[in-house]
């Protein structure tokens, strides 16, 4: 899980960022911009559902929710925004680093676990790992441009679009 998190894919998505999400990035908000999520709505809900139905998904998804109300600060947010942009991060990379398998998530669990780590160490590691990657500026360039419109933001590096936001007060 060290060094620098998947330079590849990042590259990789910078090279696909629509016109319509350089334009919110730069004005910081992608309110008043109609931007077109790249996954379609049946795939969400199916990562949705395995995300409910597999209990290691489910507790990393946890870990993000508690790492969001603790880095950020986010105790008073309703808990279904938070758990909202906790599953989208935890979709983001199974996305991306997992080519849509979430046995990847899984295998990285074990890989943490062989290191010496106990499994909610592993879950803790792991979870840290992807909300500190998605949580950046270009995590949520990211994130914006696979989730669209519809995606939630709790980290103020969203700018207006996160409710914690000065901008967004």
């Amino acid at each position: 899980m060290g060094g620098l998190p998947c330079l590849g894919v990042a590259l990789a998505y910078i090279g696909h960022i629509r016109r319509g999400i350089k334009l919110a990035f730069w004005r910081g908000s992608s309110k008043g911009v109609f931007l077109m999520p790249m996954i379609p709505p049946a795939e969400y809900d199916r990562f949705s559902k395995a995300i409910a139905e597999h209990a290691f998904l489910h507790r990393v998804l946890r870990q993000i929710e508690h790492l969001h109300r603790v880095v950020f600060h986010a105790e008073s947010l309703d808990w279904h925004y938070v758990r909202a942009a906790a599953e989208e991060i935890l979709i983001a990379d199974i996305i991306t680093r997992h080519q849509g398998g979430i046995d990847g998530v899984y295998y990285a669990l074990r890989q943490i676990e062989d290191k010496g780590q106990d499994w909610m160490g592993a879950v803790n590691e792991y979870a840290s790992y992807i909300h500190n990657y998605y949580t950046t500026p270009l995590g949520v360039v990211m994130r914006r441009d696979l989730f669209g419109n519809a995606a939630h933001f709790v980290t103020p590096a969203a700018g207006p679009d996160s409710p914690l936001s000065d901008a967004a007060w």
